[in-house]
């Protein structure tokens, strides 16, 4: 009785379920740091004030380098959640009919290049814009 030989075996593919488990670790630890930067209440800080004797306090954090009101201040601190609302739907739905490994690369893409911009940002509109976006990885 003759026995089939077995293919020759294909090396193992990179993305090990242990490697993909140490990414997907780093990459939820540096999202929660990310969202967690604008929200805390050390980083907001505040605007510069002047007494009535003409001493002034110098403006901290983003609120006073963006010189961003208080309503301005509270959208930043929620402006992922309208990324939130917008990309899940959409990722839902293509998750049916896509790779779901392609989706997550598009995800973290996307969020790479909104961290990148709201480190880069200049005014409150480009921090908003970039804070929608990092929310696209969820």
């Amino acid at each position: 009785m003759a026995y089939k030989t077995s293919e020759p075996s294909t090396p193992p593919s990179w993305f090990t379920p242990k490697r993909l488990l140490i990414i997907f670790c780093v990459i939820n630890l540096v999202n929660y740091v990310d969202r967690g930067a604008i929200a805390s209440n050390g980083v907001n800080g505040t605007l510069p004030t002047c007494t009535d004797a003409g001493i002034c306090t110098s403006r901290t954090g983003i609120q006073g380098d963006f010189h961003l009101s208080n309503f301005q201040d509270g959208v930043l601190s929620s402006a992922f959640m309208v990324g939130l609302l917008i990309a899940s739907p959409i990722f839902a739905s293509l998750a049916k009919s896509h790779n779901p490994f392609r989706l997550i690369g598009v995800g973290l893409s996307v969020w790479t290049f909104a961290v990148a911009g709201c480190d880069s940002s200049f005014d409150f509109w480009s921090v908003a814009i970039c804070r929608m976006l990092v929310d696209v990885v969820l």
